[in-house]
Formats: C-alpha cells, sequence, structure tokens
C-alpha cells in the first residue's frame, strides 16, 4: 500500500517538472522573438546603424553581401 502512494506521489512530481520545463520553453521561446522583434525594428536599409546617415552612391559598405559571409577587398 505505502509503494502504491509513493509511487502516485512520485508520478505526480514527475508530471509537475514536465509542466514546469513546458511553462519555462514557452517563456523562453516568446522572450526570444520579443528581441528578434525589436533587433529587426532597428534595421533600416540604406542607412549606417550607428549615425543613421544615408549610404552614399560610391559607398564600399553597398558592395557588401552579408549572406555569403564576404568582405571585399580584405
Amino acid at each position: 500500500m505505502k509503494g502504491a502512494r509513493f509511487t502516485v506521489i512520485i508520478n505526480a512530481i514527475k508530471l509537475d517538472l514536465q509542466r514546469t520545463e513546458t511553462n519555462a520553453m514557452k517563456r523562453l521561446v516568446k522572450i526570444a522573438i520579443a528581441i528578434m522583434a525589436l533587433g529587426l525594428t532597428g534595421c533600416d536599409e540604406g542607412k549606417y546603424p550607428v549615425s543613421g546617415e544615408s549610404y552614399g552612391p560610391d559607398d564600399p559598405v553597398q558592395k557588401l553581401d552579408a549572406r555569403a559571409g564576404v568582405v571585399p577587398g580584405v
């Protein structure tokens, strides 16, 4: 009889830990999405991120391609 009660208690604790872990992961994902959304709002094509000035027509920054990960001339 005591063994059955112990098993029920252990299973209840496991279930509670699983719920807590799931809630923590959901919360972490929501925080990560919010941070990414805030980061994307700062992206503006054609402007420097710090000063906010527009790129010039002969500015070497326009030759950079972030997707390729290659910086020309370096």
